[in-house]
């Protein structure tokens, strides 16, 4: 079982929160500070990242084709409008 994780945005009943605050660090510092501060946060999971799915490249392209054809049309327009603006005065 690994260690437990308390989250600071709950509330915590009395003697556990006692309990919790009562704890000494679980590794001996050592004169490496970074090394040690990784070691600290992997080991109580405040530093894990979440790696989104792979998608392979057949479902993406098409996707990003289309975004970039419809942000391409809405900068024509937008541009168009500038300009009609920008006549009428």
């Amino acid at each position: 079982m690994g260690p437990v994780r308390v989250r600071t945005s709950h509330k915590i009943p009395g003697s556990l929160a006692l309990s919790v605050q009562n704890q000494g660090p679980t590794v001996q510092p050592n004169r490496n500070a970074i090394g040690d501060t990784i070691y600290r946060t992997t080991e109580h999971g405040d530093s894990y990242r979440y790696r989104s799915r792979a998608r392979r490249a057949d479902q993406w392209i098409p996707r990003m084709r289309a975004a970039n054809k419809a942000l391409s049309k809405r900068r024509k327009d937008i541009l168009a409008y500038i300009r009609h603006t920008i006549n009428a005065l």
